[in-house]
């Protein structure tokens, strides 16, 4: 599933426009319910009924954006606590 978690979150990238860690969560579970149920139900298997099972869809999503940032397949900048994202140009370098 990572790499299908992936996709879809580089879906929701646009070049030029930063969004938030917060606002992408909330965009993948709006536009990808199965794939959040998914997520939700690994939580439900590695942590039983804690709140680590509840934070595991923003967890996983939060992983894949940074990851995406090392490949330099995204842009990572950081205002005050929050990361925000947003989609390489096209013919662009991210540099680190």
């Amino acid at each position: 599933m990572d790499r299908e978690l992936e996709n879809l979150i580089f879906k929701l990238l646009e070049p030029g426009v930063f969004k938030t860690t917060a606002q992408l969560v909330e965009e993948f579970r709006a536009e990808y319910p199965r794939q959040w149920r998914r997520l939700e139900q690994e939580g439900e298997q590695l942590y039983g009924g804690s709140c680590g099972a509840y934070q595991q869809p923003a967890t996983r999503i939060a992983q894949v954006l940074f990851n995406l940032a090392e490949e330099k397949r995204c842009r990572q900048s950081r205002r005050g606590k929050e990361h925000q994202w947003s989609a390489v140009s096209t013919g662009e370098q991210v540099h680190k």
